[in-house]
């Protein structure tokens, strides 16, 4: 069940993400500010997987609290790992954009053997020590090396510049967030449990919004880009 829950973002966001992003990549590279617009692409879907996954990473707490038995809530922790696994699935395809526009396809099957061999080889160590989370733990750092080579390499192959440093403390800042609203909401009251999460949830939406550069006015501009390209 954990597992399933940490995994909604895959059918919610990234399939249809996978769907739109490969048309309007390419269009985008018609243009000579291609490269800005990439950064600009990988900041806000960048923040919009973190607050999903942030916001995702709640709320099946409380669901796994409210809605299953007691024996279903051991496995929790497990969710903001598969979670955040998806989220580097999620930035791993806007990475990707220089292996594709280059038709170095060839090394997205290289990418996927290093994870894998690592999922695999962290599986063997991890798993009969922690169980589930263990092998939730090995997912996250296989993904994480996943995006993290994709990023190096396709840099060299069509430097873009990503604005990696800004998305780390995102990411870290998110992290922090989750943990101290956890810890606050523990043993509540499930009223004041839900008021702490929100609170988070808000707090961690304007924080991405204030750090990315986003308004109203850039998300409609946006919108009409896309909609052009497509």
């Amino acid at each position: 069940m954990a597992y399933t829950l940490g995994g909604v973002l895959s059918p919610v966001l990234l399939a249809p993400w996978g769907l739109a992003w490969v048309p309007i990549m390419y269009a985008v590279a018609k243009r000579a500010d291609a490269a800005r617009i990439y950064r600009l692409v990988f900041r806000w879907w960048s923040s919009v997987l973190l607050l999903a996954t942030f916001a995702l990473s709640l709320l099946s707490t409380v669901v796994l609290a409210t809605l299953f038995p007691p024996t279903y809530f051991s496995a929790a922790p497990v969710i903001p790992v598969i979670a955040l696994s998806t989220l580097f699935i999620g930035v791993y395809y806007i990475f990707m954009i220089g292996v594709n526009l280059r038709r170095k396809t060839i090394l997205e099957f290289v990418f996927m053997a290093i994870a894998a061999s690592v999922n695999v080889l962290l599986n063997l160590f991890f798993i009969p020590r922690f169980g589930a989370m263990g092998a939730a733990v090995s997912t996250l750092i296989a993904y994480t090396v996943l995006a993290s080579i994709s990023c190096i390499v396709n840099e060299k192959i069509y430097p873009i510049g990503f604005e990696i440093s800004p998305f780390i403390l995102r990411l870290l800042v998110g992290v922090a967030l989750y943990v101290g609203s956890s810890l606050l909401a523990h043993n509540q009251q499930p009223l004041i449990s839900w008021g702490i999460y929100i609170a988070a949830l808000i707090l961690y939406g304007v924080f991405l919004m204030v750090l990315g550069g986003l308004s109203v006015k850039r998300l409609k501009k946006a919108f009409w880009y896309v909609r052009a390209a497509l």
